[in-house]
């Protein structure tokens, strides 16, 4: 679910990125505020996106990483009763492009 809404959210953003040859200050702000109001903890949140504007023709590329607190099932030996262990995982939603500016 939550890579889903980061997914679309991405995409968004990629044809900003398309129209303009970057992701300016103003916008990165804004998808990291649509990523809040879609109920993603932003804390854990880590955009990494061409900042510099790109000529036409020029690939762009924008990623959003999330930490995403992931349980798993570990059972011990001679018992069925699993132990639940939490780790952090790092959840990676990247678009390419070309800039159209």
């Amino acid at each position: 679910m939550i890579y889903q809404k980061i997914s679309e959210t991405s995409l968004k953003y990629i044809f900003i990125m398309e129209e303009y040859g970057c992701l300016a200050a103003k916008d990165k702000a804004n998808l990291l505020k649509e990523l809040s109001e879609k109920g993603i903890d932003t804390s854990k949140v880590k955009i990494v996106a061409n900042e510099r504007f790109r000529e036409y023709g020029q690939v762009i590329e924008l990623k959003i990483q999330y930490q995403y607190a992931f349980k798993q099932a570990k059972f011990r030996k001679r018992t069925l009763m699993p132990e639940y262990v939490e780790e952090d995982i790092a959840m990676c939603v990247s678009k390419k492009g070309v800039s159209k500016r």
